[in-house]
């Protein structure tokens, strides 16, 4: 619903005091600069056909940000925050493993400075190590880019470690224990 993939049947979505959606009512153009999806299955997310750097490229020549060479080097710079050797961005998604590319998908989404990332199951799927590598890289650009983080997963332990505050669809609010 924040997204407006779907409307509400009652109620309204907000996002920073202003309307996003109702059932009437859909967000417009400028709110997706501004909050970003990543979702759970990198490979139906990423284009098949495109290399993994025009994928990231493509959000930000959409909204109208940067020259293209301010693009591709921000895609390249997303990509080692990521982890990823920026080389691998003129491979395309299927020559990745599902680690890399839900890396490339989480830097494509970075890649137009949203202040929501919504992550919905990103971790499913993935190893622990690689699990643990990418809660540590999140957590890192979080607080990098200022960004609010909505980290949906049926994992609590990995999400009390990136969220300050967990809502459980149970309806408990859960406040892990500062550090």
């Amino acid at each position: 619903m924040i997204l407006g993939v779907e409307a509400p049947d009652a109620g309204q979505v907000f996002w920073k005091g202003r309307l996003v959606c109702d059932a009437k009512t859909r967000p417009n153009r400028k709110f997706f600069s501004r909050v970003q999806m990543v979702w759970q299955d990198p490979f139906v997310y990423l284009n098949p056909f495109l290399s993994v750097r025009t994928s990231i490229v493509e959000p930000m020549a959409a909204f109208g940000i940067g020259t293209a060479r301010e693009r591709r080097d921000r895609a390249d710079a997303l990509m080692q925050a990521m982890g990823l050797d920026p080389d691998l961005g003129r491979y395309r998604p299927g020559m990745l493993s599902g680690g890399q590319c839900q890396r490339a998908a989480i830097a494509r989404a970075l890649s137009v400075s949203p202040e929501l990332l919504i992550c919905d199951e990103v971790l499913c799927g993935l190893d622990l190590p690689l699990q643990a590598d990418i809660m540590a890289h999140l957590t890192s650009i979080q607080k990098d880019f200022n960004m609010a983080l909505l980290f949906i997963s049926h994992d609590r332990d990995s999400t009390s470690r990136v969220c300050s505050r967990i809502i459980h669809l149970g309806g408990k609010t859960i406040l892990p224990q500062p550090d």
